[in-house]
């Protein structure tokens, strides 16, 4: 099952394989994740900092400061 949601294949979410696409001209299976979360790693750039800082506007939302 996928990590974050327990997509397994076999419902609505498929599964995709994920690479990681930083390695110079080889892309490297990292694992199987759904569609949707395979998407959200490309729209973060594969950037953990981009992740981090997406996780802290969660936990201080701007117009809550």
């Amino acid at each position: 099952a996928m990590p974050w949601c327990n997509a397994n294949g076999k419902g609505k979410r498929k599964l995709a394989v994920d690479h990681n696409h930083a390695l110079e001209g080889r892309a490297s299976v990292r694992g199987l994740l759904c569609s949707v979360h395979n998407r959200l790693l490309g729209d973060l750039k594969d950037n953990p900092e981009n992740a981090d800082a997406i996780g802290n506007y969660l936990r201080f939302p701007p117009a809550q400061q």
